[in-house]
This record gives C-alpha cells, structure tokens and sequence, in this order.
C-alpha cells in the first residue's frame, strides 16, 4: 500500500480508537463528548485523505477534499468550547465566541464545498493530490485558526482562580495539543502547498495530538482533563480527618497529611507500620468491613491522647478481589468537648428545675428559727443581766457566756443557709433583668472595688482594660459573673499571688480573662467545675455555685466560658460574649493599666 494512504490511514485509526476510548469512559461528561467530537473531526479528515489518495479522477478527488472541511473547519471552536468546558473557564467574552464560532464554521462548510473559494482545483503530485487554493481560502483558514489561537492567548483567564498546580499541569499539556496542529497543518497543509511545494500532509493526523493527551489524562486520572489525582491529593491535605490506606494485612501503604498531623510525624514515616499501634480498638475493627464510627482514642507519638472515631471500607480491583483497607479517622475533641458541655448544661437545667421549690421549702423554715434565735438571744442577754445582778457564781457566768457563743454560732450557721438559698434562687432565675449595651470596663473595675477586701494586700492585681466594643447584657448579672471569676481566682492562691483581668476584643467577640498563679485545677476535676454544688475546696469554704451560675449568665448572653489550667501553675478562665451591633458599639476611651493592689 502506498504511503500516501498508509499514513492517513493511520492517523484515522488512531483517532477514532481515541474517540471511542473517551466517550466510553464517561458519555454524560461533556468534555469528554467535545473530545470525541474533536477525535471525530479528525478522523473524518484524515478518512478524506485516504479516499482522496485511492481516486484516481481529479474531479471527484477534488470533491473529496472539499467534502474533508466537514471535519476540520468544526476544529477551531470545538476546541475552544472544550477548554472552557474541562476547565470550568468563567470568561463572558469567551463563551459569547462559541455560537459565532460554531454558525461561521457551518456557512464556511457550504461555501467551501459548493464553490472554488476555498479549494480551486487539485493537481498531481508525487503524494498523491496537490491543493490549489481558492481567492477565499486564507480567511476560511485564519477564522478556523482564530479559535485555537485564542485558547492559547486566553487560557490563564479561562482556569479558576484557585486551580491547582495538576490543573494547570494538564491545561498547558492541552495547550500544546492545540498549538502542534495548527502549527502542523499551517506548514505541510497551507504554507508550502501555497508556494508550489507539495509534501505528504500531516494536519489531519496533527490533531490526535490533542486526543493523545486527553486520552492520558483519562487513562491515568479517570477524567478528561482536570488531574483529580494530584487534586484529590491537595484535598486530603487539607482535611483535618485522617485517612490512610493499608495492606490486607493492616500495615500502613499510604497516609494522608491529616492522619500525620493526628499522630504527630511525616505521613511517609507511617508506611509500613501497622496501623492497630496507634489505636486502643480491637485489632479487628481495622481489617472488617462493618466498622462504622468506632470511637476509641488515638496514642500520638506525643502528648496526650485524643478521642477518635475509626471506619474502615474494603479496597477492591476491577475483579472484586480485595487491595487492602480505607481507613478514616475522624477527630472527636471538639465532639467531646461539645459533648461535655450538654451534659453541663443538662445538669443544669435539671438542678434550676428543682431549685426554686427547693428554695421556697427551706426559706420558711429559715425565717422563722432565724427570727427565734435573734428572740433567744436577747432574751439570753436579760437572763445574763438578771444574773450578773444577782450576783451569780463563776459556774453560771461560764454557762451565760458559752450559751452566747452557740446562739451567736446559730446565727451565722442561719445566715450561712439563706446565704446558699439565695445562690440557689439565683441560679434558677430565668434572667429578666433588663438589658442594655453596657461596657465592660466599668463592670471590672466594679467588681474588682467589691472583691477589694477579700484580695487583701498579699494579692497583687493587673489590669489591662482596652477599648472594646459595647455587649447587649443585663450588667448587674455580667458584673456577678466578674465577681465569681475574682474570687474563685483569690481562693486558689493559698498566701501571695497574681491575679490578671484583661479585656479585649477577637472580631466579633469582646473577650474576658481572668487568670491567677495560684494551685490550679487538677486534670481529672476540670471537665467538673461548672457542675452545679461541685467544689474543690474545703468543708464550709464554697458552695460550688459560683461557677455553675456564672457558666448559665454566659450562656444566657449568647457567650462562652473556657477554662485553662494546670496543676500547680494556675488557671485561665476565658469569658467570650458577642459584641453589640456598630450602631451601638461602646468603644470610649483609651486602654487602662493598674499595678499593685
């Protein structure tokens, strides 16, 4: 067979090949229908040439060639069209190009093959049939070029803007799949046969350049154009969750950069470990396929230990024979810690429940033995009165004074109740005072003045007031919270210490620490502080309440509470309340600093 027809031959084979390749992989994706279409093109041109090449009549080899504009002239915006469409290019001006591109290609089609405009004549050559331009041939040519060179001067416009380096990998090896044609088919199809040089063609077989590299993309990403494997990569990179890949025999093959983050090391130092080393679940529950949201905790490398949730997926080839294991691991702090907090606030709502009856039955009774021992305890005093007139003996006198001792202990112990009734009744009220955009400042500086006599002169306090935003807040109940932060902080200093109050803003938060170098909280007991009567301190010295109340006022107002602490070193308590609307932002004044109290 003869090289002008081997060669064609070839190029239509490989082109139709490629275009069915494409569209059977996905022929609902629309790139890979333009691919086709392109492939198609290509090989309907290069068909002409094989048929143009066998006839031996001029006239009819002529018609041929003129009947092959039915796959090249389609080219220019079918190319185009498929690079907005692989790369989800956004450009107006670009897409409003398509349908001109598409009608003009169609009434260039029927002139070309109807009239001498394009193709004049063709005559005989050693490669079989020479072109003979037409008048009009170098406009139906520039206009079908026109579309491809825009696609190269545009491309940057047409990837998004936050395209990954495989997107743009692929786009520029597209790039050069449309700039290998038009550069082929200009010399060997139009520039020489112009100056009476007829060689063997290769424009219509130039063009399964591009079907080449989309074709790879296919065959090694599973898509048309875009590279979903390095963009499934920069996915995993960023997830917080972890995800690794194991053998059938659990050892690690691939980790993502998430799942090194969790344990504290590179991914690649992970390969080859077994997987079950890291986990305190039962070995089986990484090589089963039923292990859905299995929560147990991760033993990263350092530090402490985090709460986790396993599933596992089987890996299978095209046959269904298992590859390995997908193992996710999920990250549980922030559920655990969200999970913390409804069971405080449940415990809440159910003592608040219980408090108000149980304030009205202990009230009562409280009224009236206080009212008795305050009677009992001027009449103690006319007794003694009486005796000392009488002139009673040392024996007696010692009973009227350790009888004035107990009522007085009486007393207190009375007031000490009501004192914890009140806290109760304060806890369960539902919050009506009435709000209004307040600053914080002042409400420190309050409670600091009321909490003064408690500090004492051993307790150094630090300030540091800056200007904030204005809080919609009942202020009274703001400045209890303040209060209850202060003194909770002066009672975990044993003799001297610090306590640093500063205010400040973070967006759309006014920000509350309250921190002090005092004995800290134990590690075990600090998931435990805003349970309702729970205490760290001695018999007699908290009713556990302060805390308690303090987290339902923030939570009331919209905020946050957050505690920091470590045994031994101190504790951080973090108050965040939603700053009012600009309208009415409280923002006054420069920031303020104290030293010593």
């Amino acid at each position: 067979m003869h090289l002008i027809v081997v060669v064609p031959l070839f190029f239509c084979l490989v082109a139709a090949a490629l275009g069915g390749a494409v569209l059977a992989r996905e022929a609902g994706d629309p790139a890979n229908r333009l691919t086709a279409a392109v492939l198609g093109g290509s090989a309907l041109w290069s068909l002409a040439e094989v048929l143009s090449g066998w006839e031996g009549s001029a006239s009819r080899a002529l018609l041929i060639l003129r009947a092959a504009s039915l796959g090249w002239m389609w080219l220019g915006p079918l190319c185009l069209h498929l690079y907005l469409e692989a790369t989800n290019g956004l450009s107006l001006r670009a897409r409003r190009l398509l349908p001109f591109g598409y009608l003009t290609a169609f009434a260039f089609i029927l002139l070309y093959i109807a009239t001498p405009f394009g193709l004049r004549d063709v005559v005989r050559t050693s490669f079989g049939w020479g072109y003979v331009f037409g008048p009009f041939f170098p406009v139906f040519y520039a206009v079908t070029c026109a579309y491809p060179l825009a696609t190269i001067l545009l491309w940057r416009g047409s990837l998004p803007a936050g395209a990954s380096a495989g997107e743009r990998l692929q786009a520029r090896w597209f790039l050069v799949g449309i700039a290998i044609p038009v550069f082929v088919a200009t010399l060997t199809d139009v520039a020489l046969p112009s100056f009476g040089i007829h060689v063997l063609r290769f424009g219509s077989g130039s063009v399964t350049a591009i079907g080449a590299v989309i074709a790879f993309g296919v065959r090694r990403h599973g898509y048309s154009l875009l590279a979903p494997g390095a963009f499934a990569r920069e996915i995993l990179a960023t997830l917080r969750d972890g995800v690794a890949l194991l053998s059938l025999d659990g050892r690690i093959r691939s980790a993502s950069a998430g799942l090194g983050r969790l344990v504290g090391c590179e991914p690649e130092r992970l390969r080859g470990v077994r997987a079950r080393e890291f986990f305190t679940a039962p070995p089986t529950a990484l090589t089963s396929p039923d292990t859905r949201e299995l929560e147990c905790e991760l033993r990263p490398q350092e530090g402490r230990r985090i709460p986790v949730s396993l599933s596992t997926a089987p890996l299978l080839d095209k046959r269904s024979d298992p590859l390995g294991w997908v193992l996710v691991v999920r990250d549980l702090r922030e559920v655990a810690g969200l999970r913390s907090r409804l069971v405080t606030s449940g415990r809440l709502a159910a003592v608040g429940e219980l408090a108000a009856g149980i304030a009205h039955e202990i009230n009562n009774p409280i009224a009236f033995i206080h009212a008795n021992l305050n009677q009992l305890q001027r009449d103690w005093k006319v007794v003694g009165s009486a005796l000392e007139g009488a002139c009673a003996g040392r024996e007696s006198a010692a009973i009227l004074s350790e009888g004035e001792e107990l009522i007085a202990e009486s007393l207190e112990g009375i007031d000490r109740i009501a004192a914890i009734v009140r806290d109760i009744r304060g806890f369960s009220h539902a919050g009506r005072a009435e709000r209004s955009v307040a600053d914080l400042r002042p409400l420190v500086e309050g409670a600091l003045r009321m909490a003064a006599p408690q500090l004492g002169s051993r307790v150094q306090v630090e300030k540091e007031l800056s200007a904030v935003p204005g809080i919609h807040c009942a202020p009274q109940e703001i400045q209890q919270v303040l209060l209850n932060l202060i003194l909770n902080a002066r009672q975990a200093i044993e003799v001297e210490g610090t306590i640093r109050v500063s205010v400040g803003s973070e967006g759309s938060w006014v920000v509350l620490c309250v921190e002090d170098d005092g004995c800290g909280i134990p590690e075990d007991l600090i998931d435990r502080i805003f349970d309702p009567f729970f205490t760290t301190k001695g018999v007699g010295e908290g009713t556990g309440l302060g805390l308690a109340i303090s987290y339902e006022i923030v939570r009331r107002h919209g905020g946050e509470i957050e505690v920091e602490s470590t045994a031994g070193r101190g504790s951080k308590f973090q108050v965040r309340l939603p700053a009012a609307g600009d309208e009415e932002d409280g923002r006054t004044g420069g920031p303020s600093s104290g030293g010593a109290r």
